[in-house]
């Protein structure tokens, strides 16, 4: 029994969240012919999983974003799938506030690490300033505190550009500060979680994703 009150308080607030859902099919609707790369299959609890990595993987595909910037690097391996999956001139920033051997030992000596510039910075103390308007694709997977990932959001749809699309990890139960942060999120109404998946997803208006507003009514529903 103590094992199982927390799974089911866990999916009771799950069903009561006031974040939308949404299938990775409706967000990437009507494209045929996706040709995407996992660089890397892992079971490793620093990673994301592989339907994850496939989301991900599709959505860069389709949005072909020129810059993009990642909270939390870890081991490299989203960066990896972000970078083998955008265009050859895309610029990848990626920050983390540890700097030791082990943040981005993934991509460092692969071909696609040439595209990636590591920070080693706590995301509250980075100045986003410069990156203001011009970043088309913001991965957030850094602290799971509250006050963090409110603030790590601010600074995505500060950076965003009109076109752009924002994907936050572990939006979960488990990690009941992301999911608080999100739904508090003055554009809690826009961040869906996808199904499938532990990924929230947010795209900008003019965001090259056939979304139609069928699609979104129906989430709204179901909440």
């Amino acid at each position: 029994m103590q094992k199982i009150l927390p799974r089911l308080r866990r999916a009771a607030y799950s069903y009561s969240s006031k974040l939308p859902r949404i299938q990775p099919q409706d967000i990437l609707e009507g494209y045929a012919d996706l040709k995407i790369t996992i660089p890397f299959i892992s079971t490793h609890w620093e990673t994301a999983t592989l339907f994850d990595h496939t989301f991900i993987a599709g959505l860069v595909h389709v949005v072909q974003p020129r810059t993009c910037l990642e909270i939390g690097t870890s081991l490299g391996l989203v960066t990896s799938t972000i970078a083998s999956n955008a265009p050859d001139d895309t610029e990848i920033h990626t920050i983390d506030q540890h700097g030791d051997e082990r943040i981005g030992s993934f991509f460092r000596s692969r071909p696609e690490g040439r595209k990636i510039r590591q920070h080693v910075s706590l995301s509250t103390k980075f100045d986003f300033r410069p990156y203001a308007g011009s970043v088309d694709l913001m991965f957030i997977d850094g602290s799971h505190e509250f006050e963090d990932v409110s603030r790590d959001s601010e600074n995505a749809f500060n950076v965003l550009t009109d076109r752009g699309v924002v994907i936050w990890h572990d939006v979960t139960p488990y990690f009941p500060g992301v999911m608080k942060a999100l739904e508090a999120s003055a554009k809690a109404g826009e961040i869906y979680r996808v199904q499938g998946t532990s990924c929230g997803f947010y795209a900008a208006p003019n965001a090259p994703l056939k979304m139609r507003s069928g699609v979104v009514a129906q989430t709204l529903a179901m909440v």
